[in-house]
């Protein structure tokens, strides 16, 4: 999968081929359709929460489909 990272604050986003994760136990995998970078996301990008570890993929707000669903899920399934 292709993932745009953030190695530092100010510092430019870095697109990475990266490999697709399975899903442990509890968890889904979601197939990313549509992404949002919010004011939050830019303010870590910007340096100004000095909690902010990297790197960092920007883009909380999501929305895509099941891909996966590891050990223990029943619900959402793919």
């Amino acid at each position: 999968m292709l993932t745009a990272i953030a190695t530092a604050a100010d510092a430019p986003l870095t697109v990475t081929e990266r490999d697709v994760p399975e899903p442990g136990p509890g968890e889904v995998l979601v197939e990313i359709t549509a992404c949002g970078v919010c004011y939050t996301d830019l303010d870590v990008l910007q340096g100004h929460w000095p909690i902010a570890r990297f790197p960092v993929v920007p883009g909380h707000e999501i929305t895509g489909v099941v891909a996966a669903a590891g050990p223990g899920v029943s619900w959402p399934t793919s």
